[in-house]
């Protein structure tokens, strides 16, 4: 432990590139009296890691959580990094396509590209839609570089020409090593250190006033109004594992010249972004001239349109509740991404959100006039970029960061605070508010301003009646983890990775394409585990994906029928890499094979039921299994089966790589027909018709079509099923090889000739599981509901089922199983679940 009664807290604050932000951040503290140090190797109780995201040790953040409070998150790029904020909605989207979010983010696109003649392969892939919506309606685009910032590499465009025209721009640029162009605006981007870039749907219908309406130096209001265009800049702060704050000074940020629709140049050259980009970085020369106060523009004209309009309170409380409701919704995305936003309960983070604000004069009934939408989210965000006249705005932000993040942490209790969001419970209103008691010199109370023409620049300290609201609960009852995210302890994000010499080896299980499986037991707890030995000597492209996609599937989708991860450990070199997992006795197909007889009915019913459970589960979290069959499937001496081997499991509910999803999957005896016949988009239909054969197994004792090849196996189900028609498998003679195939003369299916004792309602289900159509193919949820299920005999309870010698314990000489065909080879061009980088 770092905690000592006879030491004091420090406090690590180190800015070095952002002089302004270490004076707010030493200020902040200065009334707690906290020494700051430049290292974390001095000597105290309790270390507050004020500082930079490269100057903190975030491996002391978590290992000691009671003793250390950072000022970052370890993993939030899937707030930070454009790419990746783009892959999170989207992905939050496809689950829940009701979310505010819809309307409140941009249409927007990805683009990994090196070079600019990539771009005429993926205009007939990634970029398809972007293609039509070009071609149709000659729409406006922005580019974003995923990793630059300040207005780096941002270019308009409205044609493939255009954009093709930008990435040579880039090129040259790169190879001139010419990073300040004339006509770039300070916008230039080095193409050969940034790949990954995102296309937003630019939005052509900004709210726009004009700043001279608030004069800062004095002057009297111009007898003419220019309309310029402006993002507002909020800043949030997100405490713990997970409250969110939205500080209620936002800024509006304007652009330097009177806003323009885009048009394209006609001498083919740069198009002049200086009316649409709002980045006061870029316009240094202009100093404080478009920086003012979001609620300071109350009674100012809007001139998006020939419609006079006056912009009131009203329209400012509007607008802010949206913003609250977005930043609220946006975490929640991120939650959901939890390899990539993972929130400790012993860390704090400041914010920079953009949003821009789309105004319609008459909207359709029922719709605002004003849209805000997200545009990005910068953490360290540049607030020397406020200006002199704003610089209260500022201290009074990290004086309020220091109440809410830093006080409660050295007191070791939470305060009565009031959070815009948290995870563990559903916020009772919309405003933001900063509660907190009043500073010693006199701070300001942190709340939505009341509507006025001009704030002044400090509040009253006078206490704030706020409504009713569910109480916040106690440090001691709060989870130490966000809902969202799995607890730390099952995967810990920082902590090395142990030694494979932790683990006596016992003996080899076995040895499949991608790994060796072994039986160890655990010297430290006794633990009996399966070890699986990774193929790692003649891996040409790095860790292989296969494992990847294993362990990320594994992590998602924790079940009591899905086999357990317990950590990854490693040997004496980089090739020797363990994955440790829960061992379980037996494997399905190798019961079956030394059973004398097939199981009851009884215990058919109750190993279906946890088959279904586990898929459902998996397809729940979006993860295909792709490999589903009697050998991946676990069984110990407990009547539980639990299914493994996720190495060709991946997340469809993302966008496909390039190509769209692989065909090489799933073992052939239990690969679905679609497939077969080069189906290029697939869905959860696949691991049901493997689920089927798996039934069909199970009421046989053997393998239900066991094919040496595709067209055999082909052949099989037409003669179980009957050949395909219109009215059974609309889609058919749409598929790829189709037309390759001479379908025999019809004939009705097989299935009670081949299931002479099943009952009908057993028949039906497993012709429901083995349908030819993908989109009538039963699903998990639907299976676990059969009738099946429910008549008699009921599923037998799996205590009472009977027990086996275990081989892969080595109690008894392994017969060999059923010659089945191995699962099929991976295809290097294909990606990893997402096209995330798991860190």
């Amino acid at each position: 432990m770092l905690s000592s009664s006879r030491l004091q807290d420090v406090c690590l604050v180190s800015w070095p590139s952002a002089p302004l932000t270490e004076r707010l951040v030493r200020n902040a503290l200065s009334p707690l009296h906290i020494p700051i140090t430049v290292s974390t190797s001095t000597p105290h109780s309790k270390l507050i890691q004020w500082s930079s995201y490269d100057h903190i040790d975030h491996e002391l953040t978590h290992l000691h959580r009671q003793d250390v409070l950072a000022s970052s998150y370890t993993f939030r790029k899937a707030l930070i990094r454009k790419h990746f904020l783009s892959r999170c909605l989207h992905s939050y989207l496809t689950k829940h396509p009701t979310s505010l979010l819809k309307a409140a983010s941009p249409k927007s696109f990805e683009v990994e590209i090196s070079f600019a003649d990539e771009l005429d392969e993926m205009w007939t892939d990634d970029l398809w839609d972007l293609g039509e919506a070009l071609e149709s309606s000659q729409s406006w685009w922005i580019l974003k570089p995923g990793m630059s910032d300040r207005g780096m590499g941002i270019r308009l465009f409205n044609s493939k020409v255009s954009l093709q025209a930008i990435f040579e721009e880039f090129e040259l640029s790169d190879s001139e090593d010419d990073g300040d162009a004339q006509g770039d605006g300070g916008t230039a981007v080095v193409t050969s250190q940034l790949r990954h870039f995102v296309i937003q749907e630019y939005i052509s219908n900004p709210l726009l006033m004009d700043p001279s309406e608030v004069p800062i130096d004095g002057s009297p209001k111009p007898s003419e109004l220019h309309g310029r265009k402006f993002h507002l800049r909020a800043y949030c702060v997100a405490s713990g594992a997970l409250q969110v704050y939205l500080y209620d000074r936002i800024l509006a940020l304007f652009s330097s010249v009177p806003y323009a629709d885009p048009v394209e140049n006609e001498e083919d050259g740069p198009i002049d972004l200086t009316p649409h980009l709002t980045n006061t970085s870029l316009q240094a020369h202009k100093g404080e001239e478009g920086v003012r106060l979001f609620d300071e523009l109350i009674g100012c004209q809007i001139l998006s349109s020939s419609v006079s309009a006056t912009f009131t309170a009203e329209d400012y409380t509007e607008i802010i509740s949206q913003i609250v409701d977005i930043l609220g919704a946006t975490f929640k995305a991120a939650l959901e991404n939890p390899v990539h936003f993972q929130p400790l309960p012993n860390a704090f983070e400041l914010y920079g959100i953009d949003f821009l604000v789309a105004y319609t004069a008459a909207p359709l009934p029922g719709i605002s006039k004003y849209q805000v939408k997200l545009l990005e989210i910068n953490a360290e965000p540049a607030i020397e970029l406020t200006g002199l006249r704003l610089t209260w705005i500022l201290e009074d932000l990290f004086v309020s960061i220091r109440k809410v993040c830093v006080d409660p942490f050295l007191k070791q209790e939470q305060e009565e605070v009031n959070p815009l969001f948290m995870s563990d419970a559903t916020p009772t209103r919309k405003r933001s508010k900063w509660d907190g008691d009043d500073d010693e010199d006199g701070g300001a109370n942190f709340r939505v301003p009341p509507p006025k023409r001009r704030p002044k620049l400090r509040q009253s300290t006078k206490a704030v009646d706020s409504p009713p609201e569910k109480a916040v609960p106690s440090a001691s009852t709060r989870p130490n983890h966000s809902i969202y995210v799995p607890p730390r302890t099952r995967h810990p994000p920082i902590l090395p990775a142990r030694s494979v010499y932790c683990y006596e080896r016992l003996n080899q299980i076995e040895e499949g394409s991608y790994g060796v499986v072994y039986r160890a037991r655990d010297k430290q707890s006794g633990d009996i585990v399966a070890l699986k030995k990774l193929k790692l000597d003649e891996e040409k492209n790095g860790f292989p994906i296969t494992a990847l996609r294993e362990v990320y599937a594994l992590m998602s989708c924790r079940h009591e029928n899905v086999v357990g991860i317990r950590e990854v450990v490693v040997g004496d070199t980089l090739t020797q890499v363990f994955v440790v997992m829960d061992f379980i006795e037996h494997d399905l197909k190798s019961l079956l094979t030394v059973m004398p007889s097939p199981f009851l009915q009884s215990e058919t019913k109750t190993l279906m039921l946890q088959l279904l459970s586990a898929v459902g589960h998996c397809h729940s979290n979006w993860i295909l299994h792709r490999d589903l069959k009697t050998s991946n499937l676990l069984m110990n001496n407990r009547g539980t089966i639990k299914v493994a081997d996720f190495g060709l499991a991946r997340r469809y509910g993302d966008p496909v790589g390039v190509g769209g999803l692989t065909q090489l999957v799933v073992t052939l005896w239990y690969r679905a027909p679609e497939i077969l016949l080069g189906a290029s988009t697939y869905s959860t239909a696949i691991d049901m018709w493997s689920v089927g054969c798996i039934f069909a197994e199970l009421l046989l004792k053997e393998p239900l079509f066991q094919a040496k090849g595709e067209i055999e196996l082909l052949s099989m189900i037409f003669q179980l099923l009957g050949p395909p028609t219109h009215g059974s498998w609309p889609e058919y003679s749409l598929l790829p090889l189709a037309k390759t195939l001479t379908l025999p003369s019809p004939q009705p299916h097989q299935f009670r000739q081949k299931f002479q004792y099943m009952t009908t309602a057993g028949i039906d289900l497993l012709m429901s599981l083995l349908t030819y159509d993908p989109a009538r193919r039963i699903t998990a949820e639907e299976a676990l509901q059969h009738p099946y299920f429910t008549e008699s005999p009921l599923p037998k309870h799996p205590d009472l089922f009977g027990s086996f010698p275990s081989a892969a314990a080595g109690e008894k000489p392994r017969r060999k199983p059923f010659d089945s065909p191995s699962a099929p080879a991976r295809a290097a061009d294909y990606k990893l679940l997402m096209d995330f980088d798991i860190p």
